[in-house]
């Protein structure tokens, strides 16, 4: 079954500091079933790349880009920008960011699960019963 993959659910794989097993389950995931990200997934992963490496010191600005060449090779396949305001109508209903509402309604639109690691979207997917890919709150 194709899966909904929210950014959080992959920024452990590129910082040393971070609990990567739930991260390398979607991969795992992905290597056999289709991924689906929201169209603001690659500049939410390049903004917070550049946080950690540049701001943060987190991560190398080369680390940092082989992380992103690394996740351009995975299986996902990028949804195209919504042109209705559904997206705004779930952020205010859920209390989300926008970004985060993008995924909740991508998962709904294709009726599969969302990988997240993000405990308020976990909330709203619950809340719209919408799947959560691994939930182990279940």
């Amino acid at each position: 079954m194709p899966i909904v993959i929210d950014a959080s659910s992959l920024l452990p794989l590129a910082l040393d500091d971070e609990e990567r097993d739930y991260a390398e389950a979607v991969v795992m995931a992905i290597a056999q079933t289709p991924g689906h990200v929201s169209a603001i997934f690659w500049w939410e992963m390049w903004n917070v790349m550049r946080t950690n490496s540049v701001l943060r010191k987190r991560i190398s600005v080369e680390d940092a880009g082989e992380f992103l060449m690394t996740l351009n090779g995975l299986n996902l396949s990028v949804a195209a920008p919504p042109v209705n305001p559904k997206i705004f109508g779930i952020a205010v209903e859920r209390n989300l960011s926008a970004y985060d509402a993008s995924y909740l309604e991508l998962a709904q639109t294709l009726r599969c699960p969302l990988a997240t690691r993000d405990e308020q979207l976990k909330a709203a997917c619950r809340e719209a019963e919408v799947s959560i890919f691994l939930d182990i709150a279940a």
